[in-house]
């Protein structure tokens, strides 16, 4: 086959999708050699980095092909389509949900296959709480255009059997063929290891992620309030991509009086990310909801100690190797984080637990169940 990838998903910043992009691209050359590809890009440095740093001297079948407009351009749904046909593509993959052609009519031969990857529905899952907002509005916008591409989609791909519910639930028709729906999980790069000499620091709480409203990070100033009755020590590190949240955030961390104990170091590399995941004590992730969790699967990697909570695909990653609580139980959060800081044999146990759950994921096998599903979806 000669299969298209829309690598436009791929950031200067790289952090979740483009994470995974980055992963599935490298593995490719390595566990197919029989399909050509397209690259799609619409950032010239992105596209450089990514055809010599990534893809290199295995991507004999790997090609680059230049777009002037983003995934999210009208020209997208609108130009792409035909350019996508003219290159004689026999399936186009977008690493995000927006696929050209869903909006308007369809022209395409119905020979070119359209794989949308749909990560998550968290705004739909999580609505925000009042209805006249511009939130509200954004959401209504994001409903309308998330559903319209699932439903063009010819097939759905996404890395959770929590997610796989959640979009049939949410996005497509009642009398949907969920066959459509195709799970493959995410993987853990091999460059997430455990440190050489096993020195953490003793009280450092590590957060990463951005600051949305699902990612509960008030809930966990909360809990550090009550870590550092115990540990007075405890100070808590949040990475994640620059979000206009974080002042809210930080007003409110030195409100409850804990603000001097928390640093909000925003976007990281990847080797500051690796430092940051083997020089911590403990990962808290008490999201409200994850589609898949990637950062929990990263710190067992690393042989860091997680505690996360026992909602939504959490617990298919994480699986008996992470300390689980109710996101909305502050007391549990904080009981947990205290329990791993000052109890070194559970975070020892939780440690060489997490290694051993981590050890059962891969980016490729992640790209080897993604080939299958490309031959399935052009099969049918």
């Amino acid at each position: 086959m000669r299969i298209g990838i829309d690598a436009r998903w791929i950031l200067p910043e790289v952090s979740g999708i483009g994470t995974y992009a980055l992963a599935l691209i490298e593995e490719l050359p390595r566990v197919d050699r029989d399909n050509e590809y397209v690259l799609f890009f619409n950032r010239p440095a992105v596209r450089d980095h990514v055809m010599t740093d990534v893809v290199g001297a295995a991507g004999a079948r790997f090609t680059a092909h230049d777009l002037s407009f983003s995934p999210f351009s009208p020209a997208s749904q609108l130009l792409l389509l035909p350019r996508l046909e003219a290159l004689g593509l026999d399936l186009f993959h977008s690493l995000g949900y927006m696929i050209p052609g869903a909006i308007g009519s369809r022209q395409a031969a119905r020979s070119l296959r359209l794989l949308s990857t749909i990560h998550d529905v968290i705004p739909l899952v999580m609505p925000p709480p009042a209805p006249a907002t511009e939130d509200a509005r954004r959401l209504e916008r994001y409903r309308s255009t998330v559903t319209t591409m699932a439903r063009h989609a010819d097939a759905i791909l996404t890395f959770s059997e929590q997610s796989r519910r959640d979009i049939a639930r949410l996005l497509l028709a009642p009398d949907a063929d969920e066959a459509k729906l195709i799970v493959v999980p995410h993987g853990v790069s091999r460059f997430f290891r455990p440190p050489d000499n096993r020195v953490r620091a003793r009280h450092e709480i590590l957060c990463v992620g951005r600051a949305d409203p699902h990612k509960n990070l008030a809930a966990l100033i909360d809990a550090l309030v009550l870590v550092r009755r115990h540990v007075p020590a405890a100070r808590l590190r949040v990475l994640g991509p620059a979000d206009a949240r974080v002042p809210a955030l930080r007003r409110y961390a030195d409100s409850v009086g804990v603000g001097h104990a928390v640093s909000w170091d925003g976007y990281v590399a990847q080797a500051d990310l690796l430092a940051a995941y083997q020089h911590a004590s403990v990962l808290a992730f008490p999201s409200h909801y994850e589609g898949f969790g990637l950062p929990a699967l990263e710190a067992m990697a690393c042989g860091l100690p997680v505690v996360c909570s026992r909602t939504a695909a959490l617990p298919e990653v994480t699986d008996g190797a992470a300390l689980t609580i109710d996101p909305v139980d502050t007391d549990a959060l904080a009981e947990a984080l205290t329990r791993v800081l000052t109890q070194p044999e559970l975070a020892d146990d939780l440690s060489e637990r997490g290694l051993r759950r981590a050890a059962e994921w891969s980016w490729t096998r992640s790209a080897e169940l993604t080939v299958r599903a490309y031959a399935r979806i052009a099969a049918a």
